[in-house]
Parts: structure tokens; sequence; C-alpha cells
């Protein structure tokens, strides 16, 4: 017994003397762990080159009326502290469109705007958008009202496609590429509209989904306010 107990004692003391205590690790072992660091390092270093990418990347600018400037609410205005309300004055914003030209919504005074904040995300959006294009199919030679629907944070191919699985989508698409407009107008969940008097003033706000029916409600109340 003695014996037995010596030899214990020194397998614990040096464990390399004791081969069922430390095995080598087989060639798939360090290939595996080998494959898993790689991984996770390119992993790192393309997060590292999208975070370098977007910060050199500045600002979204465009270009209107000969003049380049930064894409998002028009600086030099007096920016609502709070969740607009009816007759509050819309922030006034410049954004590019899917497709065309960039507008700026001061530039539609004179006509009863709607504004549609949305994503193709967002369920509610998917089911409104249909309403919100055939509006527009029957106004949009009506030089009285535009209709301008703001994305945000999308791509061109995800709206396209979006557009596409929804029966050909055909509205005028603003793109908000940081959120900056919706974060101005204080959307707090999509779709969040607007619609605005040919002054420019808010005269009905709907936060969630729109029906045909408020579309066209609300379209006649801001027609008939400021006359």
């Amino acid at each position: 017994m003695a014996n037995i107990a010596e030899k214990y004692k020194k397998e614990q003391a040096n464990p390399t003397a004791n081969p069922r205590s430390s095995r080598p690790d087989s060639t798939a072992a360090r290939l595996a762990r080998f494959a898993l660091g790689s991984i996770f390092g390119i992993a790192f270093l393309f997060g590292c080159y999208i975070m370098l990418a977007t910060a050199l990347r500045g600002p979204d600018t465009i270009t209107m009326d000969g003049v380049t400037q930064k894409a998002g609410l028009i600086p030099n205005q007096k920016l609502p502290t709070e969740e607009l309300k009816e007759n509050d004055i819309a922030p006034d914003f410049v954004l590019g469109q899917l497709g065309g030209n960039p507008v700026q919504l001061s530039k539609f005074r004179g006509k009863v705007v709607f504004v549609n904040f949305w994503a193709s995300w967002c369920i509610p959006c998917q089911d409104e958008i249909k309403d919100i294009n055939d509006f527009y199919k029957q106004h949009k030679n009506d030089s009285s009202v535009a209709v301008l629907t703001v994305n945000q944070k999308e791509d061109d191919s995800t709206i396209k496609s979006f557009f596409k699985d929804n029966g050909g989508v055909t509205v005028p698409v603003l793109l908000d590429k940081n959120s900056e407009v919706a974060g101005g107008y204080f959307v707090t969940k999509f779709p969040e509209s607007y619609f605005l008097d040919k002054n420019g003033k808010i005269v009905a706000i709907q936060r969630g989904q729109l029906s045909a029916a408020e579309i066209k409600a609300f379209y006649e109340k801001a027609l008939a306010s400021g006359n």
C-alpha cells in the first residue's frame, strides 16, 4: 500500500508522467481552434472597416438648384423641442428622392402636402402603403397636392423590392438615411403621417396606420384650411 500511495503522490506532482492526465491535442482540435479564432478576427476587422468607412463618408449630401448641402433638416430654423401637434408649422427639410431629384418641403407651399414616415420592415406600413399609393395615383396630376413618403435608413434595392412585392407601388420616396428628419419630427412609431395645408401648417397627425377613408378625410381638411 505504501508503494501505491508513493506512486500516486509522484503522479500528482508530475502530471506529465501520467499519460491519462495530459493528452496531446489532436490535429482536428487545433484546426477547430484556429478556424474559430480566424472567424472572430475577420468579424472584428470587418466591424472596424464599417465604422471607419462611416466616419470617413461624413454626412449625406445632395445637390439642389446648383447648391450642395447636407441632406436632412434645413439649418437655422426654429425646431420643435417636443412632439409636433396640429397648427404647428412643419419643420423644413431637404432629402434625396429614389429615382428622382432632391426634394425640399417648403417648395411645396401653396399645395396640400401629405408626409408619411415608413420602413419596409414595419407591418402596418405594408398594409398602409397600398392605400397611400391609390391616393397618389388618383391625385398625381393634381397641382393642389403632393405626396411624400419618407423612408427610414433603407437602401434603394430594399425599397424597390418592397414596392414590387406590394403590387408595383409608385409613390414618391424620400431617403432619410440617418433618420434626422424623423428625429426632428419626433416620430415615435411607424407609420406616422402629417397633413399640411398650403401654408405649411400641420392640420392632421396620425401616429399609426391610416385607412383609405382617413387619408381622404385628412386631405379634405388640409385642403379647406387656410382658404
